[in-house]
């Protein structure tokens, strides 16, 4: 039996649900083609391809707050729906790309509208659901979005099994109808929905920029998200060229992954109600260093217990995920002032932001040294960001310390 508290809360998300799930089925169906569309249909160099990417999305990294601000002043409803014109836009302007300077405006809108989705879409979720029901909330998010990937991916791989230049075209046309769907669906179905009674705003909220504890958080917080970075930058890599493994295991490391999030993430939220959220991201972190330290041993193992060994140790890293990904944003969004929660959860997301940014470097120049390098690395930023959680709880709001 549900409560009229928690029907309330339902009929409120349900909107912002329907459209992750549209929008993550979209986002399936280009991920395993990103890089490859502008090589096949466009014709366009690979290292020209990459250095494009690499430069446009760049471009968008500093605005994260600024978007914050913006939700604040204007709604994060509106600004998620401004990010979903704006990819929208630039999915359908791949169709046209022929050139390098189309390819820097196309992929920078893109990575615009990407940057307003990440930075208001947590915003949206704490202006809609109850406080008690936000952890469950956001393990829904992450919930449907991989599983929507997961849905789009198979139809990509289906299209792209067809090996003409058309399949590409019609992925890259799916994915631009996706983001006009989701509009239409938070635009109308998401005006409608009744608001949910939140938390009072006492007013007085501390500039972000003195607000050391906030700060930390997100310092640790970019560990965090390192750790995940470095699993879907450096784990392919790691395994071919590190551990020599097939193809395939690359393939069932991240189909294990993904149907695990999808199918436990809500369950796993709520066997962690009511527990510290600091010691639910202290013992992701401690599982994150095991992980690692696992893999730089992995190096070591003989080659027919490698691929086994490795699905154990994903499954090792699915949970530490499991326990951060809602965990993480729940605590960034109780330790927010409501006031100016916008610009403090668009602030959070600069530790996604530096994790992509820094990943990619830390991973290549460390496995140039020895493949075992980076994680051996990781090993020490996982366990490190484990303990300084302890030393930043004690000066966070106590009413953002439990799920």
């Amino acid at each position: 039996m549900t409560t009229a508290k928690e029907d309330s809360d339902t009929a409120s998300m349900a909107p912002v649900i329907a459209t992750l799930v549209i929008d993550s089925i979209g986002t399936g169906i280009y991920l395993p083609v990103s890089l490859l569309y502008f090589i096949v249909v466009a014709g366009i160099p690979v290292g020209t391809v990459g250095a494009c990417v690499s430069i446009a999305t760049l471009v968008s990294v500093p605005l994260p707050v600024l978007i914050g601000m913006l939700a604040d002043r204007i709604g994060a409803r509106q600004v998620v729906l401004v990010s979903f014109v704006l990819q929208g836009l630039g999915f359908a302007g791949y169709l046209f790309v022929r050139e390098p300077v189309l390819l820097v405006v196309t992929v920078m809108t893109t990575a615009f509208g990407q940057r307003f989705f990440w930075s208001a879409i947590f915003t949206l979720v704490t202006e809609r659901s109850a406080v008690e029901r936000r952890d469950h909330w956001f393990g829904v998010v992450g919930a449907v979005q991989n599983a929507g990937v997961g849905i789009g991916s198979v139809v990509s791989a289906g299209l792209v099994a067809i090996g003409e230049k058309f399949a590409y075209q019609l992925i890259v046309g799916l994915d631009a109808v996706s983001f006009l769907a989701a509009i239409l669906i938070l635009a109308f179905a998401g005006r409608s929905a009744r608001p949910v009674v939140r938390e009072q705003d006492t007013g007085g909220a501390q500039p972000l920029g003195r607000n050391r504890p906030y700060l930390a958080l997100i310092g640790i917080n970019t560990v965090f998200a390192l750790c995940v970075t470095m699993f879907v930058v450096g784990g392919p890599v790691y395994l071919r060229l590190g551990l020599h493994q097939p193809g395939w295991v690359n393939g069932v490391v991240f189909a294990i992954n993904t149907a695990a999030i999808a199918l436990l993430q809500t369950m796993v939220v709520r066997r962690l109600r009511g527990r510290r959220r600091v010691l639910i991201l202290f013992v992701a972190g401690v599982v994150w260093s095991l992980w690692s330290c696992c893999l730089a041993i992995a190096f070591y193992l003989p080659a027919f217990l490698t691929a086994a060994f490795v699905f154990v140790l994903t499954l090792a890293f699915t949970t530490a995920e499991l326990m951060h990904a809602p965990t993480s944003m729940g605590l960034a969004a109780g330790a927010s002032p409501p006031a100016a929660r916008g610009r403090y959860l668009g602030a959070f997301q600069y530790s996604f932001a530096f994790a992509n940014v820094l990943a990619p470097v830390m991973f290549t120049q460390l496995f140039s040294l020895a493949p075992a390098a980076p994680w051996i690395a990781l090993v020490v930023l996982a366990l490190a960001a484990a303990v300084a959680m302890h030393f930043v709880e004690g000066h966070l709001p106590p009413a953002a310390l439990r799920t």
